[in-house]
């Protein structure tokens, strides 16, 4: 079951590229089905998270939000079960599918604080990998709030790691970011 479910996710992430989302959704649904039954926590937390960002990219691909209610019920439990496993490197990840969802729900003040509690998670990872793609994803959901000295405050944070980013587009998008903030050349 568990190779099986492996096979099957990487199968759906083909059919998602490919934009065949419902016939993805039925495969990443087939993975937790596996997971849950080969008792892989770490399997059925990924087909989870995976089959939340999926439910919001059909959502945001098709203008139909309905199914943005169940991706953030996937994304909640994705974030709790990180939380009880203790895996931190996960838990950033959840994190930021349920932000990214509550957002799309307009559920502001609990993205907020998912985005809130993705930088605290990335920060605590030590990863300056982690950190940035948070702090990148918090500074453009505070300018998107039009709250500018809480955005300023984490491109100040940014600034301080920038040059340790190892991903190269991710610190692209982030120098970008800290241009616009005036804190690069």
């Amino acid at each position: 079951d568990g190779l099986v479910a492996q096979v099957t996710s990487d199968l759906a992430g083909v059919m998602k590229r490919r934009g065949e989302f419902d016939q993805a959704l039925t495969l990443i649904r087939e993975v937790r089905e596996a997971a849950q039954r080969c008792g892989s926590p770490m399997l059925v937390e990924t087909s989870l998270s995976n089959e939340a960002i999926l439910l919001w990219e059909m959502s945001y691909a098709t203008g139909d939000h309905r199914r943005l209610s169940e991706g953030w019920e996937l994304a909640n439990q994705a974030v709790v079960m990180c939380q009880e496993q203790g895996w931190m490197d996960r838990l950033y990840f959840a994190l930021g599918t349920r932000a990214l969802i509550e957002r799309f729900l307009d559920r502001w003040d609990d993205a907020a604080m998912s985005f809130s509690l993705q930088v605290k998670s990335g920060r605590e990872s030590g990863n300056p990998d982690l950190l940035a793609r948070a702090l990148l994803n918090s500074m453009s959901f505070e300018v998107e709030r039009q709250r500018f000295a809480e955005a300023l405050s984490l491109a100040h944070e940014a600034a301080t790691i920038v040059d340790r980013v190892r991903e190269l587009t991710l610190r692209a998008q982030l120098s970008a970011m800290l241009r616009q903030f005036g804190l690069l050349p």
